[in-house]
This record gives C-alpha cells, structure tokens and sequence, in this order.
C-alpha cells in the first residue's frame, strides 16, 4: 500500500528501506521482479536499503557498500564482483564467499598489478572465488584436505581445508563429482582469476587483462604461500 501511494504522487526519487525483509522465498523472488519491472517502467531514481546482496546485485544499476558507517565501495554490480576495492567488499559479495589463502611478496613487478609501496616480505592476501578454484587445474595449486560436498543439483560445493587458509576453501565442482572426507587433493587456478589484497585489506590495482603469477620453481612472480605449494595472485 506505502509503495502504490508513493508511485501516485509521481515523486522524483523513491526511497525503500528493506521492503521484503518479511517475505518467504517464493514471493521474495516474485516481489524482486516486480521491483525491477517497476523500475524499468517508471524510469525513476530509486534509493533501495538492504542487506540482502542478492537483491543489491540483481535490481542494482549502482551499489553503495558500507561498513560500520564507512562506504567501502561504490560501482556497478559487475565491478563489485570482478574488482571489489577491499577484501571486505570480496567476501561480502557473492555466495559462497571468496577464498581467502595468506601469503607474502616474494618479488615485485609490474606485468599485472601495480604494486604501489609493496615490498618483499609484505604480507597479503590472495582472493579467488569458488568457480575459479577448481581440482587438479589452473596453473597454481595448493595441496589441501576435503571435509566435505555438498550437492544442491546444478552444482555441488566442495569444502576443504589448508594451512594457508584460516576460514577453509570451497571449490564450486560438477554436480556428480565425488571426492571422499579426509582426501588430499590439490585445488588450482590461474593467475587472471585472482585478486591481491595488502595487509590493509585495500585491493592491489589490475592491469587490464594482466595477472601476475605466484614463484614457482621455474618462474619468478608476486605472491609465494608458506608452504611446498604456491598460489598466483594479482
């Protein structure tokens, strides 16, 4: 009733703070598009307040991320996702979250990050998403542990442990891969599909279509994990 009497004052600019918080998942969808549709025929600005960052990303043309009172980052759906300004940005937006593996400078150079006031030895922070840390590929690896796979149908999300990430790592896999609790696998990717944060938690700028890779034992690059097994960042 609030948003019909709103639309009939014809107002220049809308404001809504959560308005589907209190509904069920199917008419949340359902209320989604409608929200979209709304926009696309009134041609309006509209303020959208929420928590939800599925509803950011799906009815956003521009996001405002705050934290704590603080705008973390503001940019297109898109940019949040594939450029988030700061490691809270990244593993706030997407599901499930990025993967966050610790590292150090081994080197610096300038063929895929601009590396700023980075040194040897800097501690960072690698972040990669799940679709793009997949077993047994990419050109880096890390030797991990399975805990667990959880299958949802369309896809299935493989849980895993390792010493270079606290929280654990997920790996978005095929629907019908098995892989046995307590089996150690190497999860890998390549150096385009990740993303560099310093000790700050502020995101190391990209070169467009540049990636820089981690040392290995037959080519130098920026990020070296602390153990056998090295991981690329950019």
């Amino acid at each position: 009733m609030a948003i019909g009497r709103a639309i009939t004052r014809k107002s220049k600019v809308f404001l809504f703070d959560e308005p589907l918080s209190n509904l069920d998942a199917a008419l949340h969808v359902k209320m989604r598009l409608e929200f979209a549709r709304l926009h696309d025929d009134l041609k309006t600005t509209m303020i959208y307040v929420t928590h939800d960052q599925v509803e950011a990303m799906t009815l956003a043309d521009k996001i405002v991320v705050l934290s704590a009172g603080n705008i973390e980052h503001v940019g297109t759906p898109n940019e949040l996702y594939h450029a988030p300004a700061n490691k809270f940005v990244g593993g706030f937006i997407g599901w499930p979250r990025m993967n966050f593996l610790s590292g150090t400078v081994a080197s610096v150079q300038n063929d895929g990050v601009l590396p700023a006031n980075a040194k040897v030895g800097d501690a960072v922070t690698v972040g990669i998403r799940p679709e793009h840390l997949q077993p047994d590929a990419g050109e880096y690896g890390v030797t991990v542990l399975t805990t667990t796979v959880e299958t949802l149908g369309d896809a299935a999300y493989l849980y895993a442990e390792s010493d270079v990430a606290p929280d654990g790592l997920i790996s978005r896999i095929p629907p019908l891969e098995k892989h046995a609790r307590g089996t150690k696998i190497k999860l890998g990717t390549q150096p385009d599909h990740c993303h560099l944060f310093n000790a700050e938690g502020q995101a190391f700028r990209r070169k467009r279509g540049r990636a820089v890779g981690a040392r290995q034992s037959r080519q130098s690059g920026v990020v070296q994990q602390r153990q056998a097994a090295s991981v690329a960042g950019a």
